[in-house]
């Protein structure tokens, strides 16, 4: 058993895979925006799914086809991507909860619990990459990397298109307001006050 562990998970995908699964997904949403078939095929969003799903497969085999170590585990009708041997991954669109949407079967609720293990990969730790919409439906509005526990995240965090989780920028401390004393300067002592000066210290 391998439950996920964030940092762990962090250094196996790095920046570049990331970012080339970013990619895979928006180029995905692309090629169904841009096909010619879409308007015939609306009519359910589970058919927009399954088409953003095979376009991003192909992208995903083209990405990682030099990456020594990726490797491709298909199924009848689905497929994981294992990286390094020590992380499975499969790929979802994300529900209400945050987390991928799927039919509830026994491989689905032992993939979801972070204590079931997959046959024959005992210390594999496992995770999905789930992609959400714009409320238009058009665009991807964010891709997050999610440790399942159950129909909740065990933990998350937001992929963005140059790979790594979203850094916020430090600015630099503004200068402060000028004090009182800078903003108050004394009078320049004009030649009248001067002389006046000079005559009380002379006794006159």
């Amino acid at each position: 058993m391998a439950i996920p562990i964030e940092w762990r998970v962090r250094q196996i995908l790095t920046s570049e895979r990331e970012s080339k699964i970013d990619r895979c997904y928006v180029r995905a949403m692309e090629d169904w925006m841009n096909s010619q078939d879409r308007p015939k095929l609306s009519r359910w969003q589970r058919t927009r799914a399954n088409n953003v799903f095979e376009y991003m497969t192909n992208h995903l085999l083209a990405e990682f086809e030099s990456d020594q170590g990726a490797k491709f585990i298909w199924a009848s009708e689905s497929f994981k991507l294992i990286f390094d041997g020590e992380l499975i991954i499969r790929f979802k669109k994300a529900n209400r909860n945050g987390v991928g949407s799927n039919i509830g079967t026994n491989a689905e609720f032992n993939f979801c619990d972070p204590q079931m293990e997959i046959p024959g990969l005992p210390e594999i730790q496992k995770i999905e990459i789930d992609y959400t919409l714009n409320v238009t439906g058009t665009e991807i509005s964010e891709i997050n990397v999610v440790a399942r526990n159950g129909e909740k995240a065990l933990w998350s965090y937001l992929i963005t298109p140059s790979g790594g989780a979203p850094v916020l920028p430090i600015h630099p401390p503004q200068p402060l307001s000028p004090s009182i004393d800078e903003m108050v300067r004394p009078r320049k002592q004009d030649k009248e006050d001067k002389d006046k000066k000079d005559i009380s210290q002379n006794g006159e």
